[in-house]
């Protein structure tokens, strides 16, 4: 056993370094965009609050009607609720919600404006060579 303490030690030192590289360059504390985000992917139903931290994140307060946009969000409550419910993806969540927003009446134009900015941002700047085939 004396003969592994050397290996353990070894390992353990790598595994420091490795967690150090990692908090030096990447942000995992709560004001984290990502984390922010995650808040669109209704998985469960967002909170006002949540949406406005998304906006701040973002720095869209002063592009969106924030009054509005709670407005938008309470009377929008319902239709949340039944989209979080079903297991599509998160763009097909925001699709079905907005399609039948649109049926009978106005669709919420800055809840539109900002999931559409968020959806916009792409998920990886890795160069997808397959659409140009």
């Amino acid at each position: 056993m004396k003969e592994n303490a050397p290996l353990k030690q070894f390992f353990c030192e790598a595994l420091t370094r490795g967690v150090s590289y990692l908090e030096r360059w990447f942000d995992f504390t709560e004001n984290n965009v990502l984390r922010v985000l995650q808040h669109l992917s209704l998985n469960t139903l967002p909170t006002f609050q949540q949406l406005v931290s998304v906006c701040t994140a973002l720095h869209l307060t002063a592009a969106l009607n924030m009054d509005a946009l709670y407005d938008e969000f309470s009377s929008s409550k319902a239709a949340l609720e039944h989209v979080v419910q079903t297991g599509e993806s998160v763009v097909d969540k925001w699709m079905k919600f907005f399609d039948f927003q649109s049926q009978g009446r106005d669709v919420p134009p800055n809840l539109l404006q900002l999931v559409s900015f968020v959806l916009s941002i792409p998920g990886s700047n890795a160069f997808q060579s397959e659409c140009f085939r």
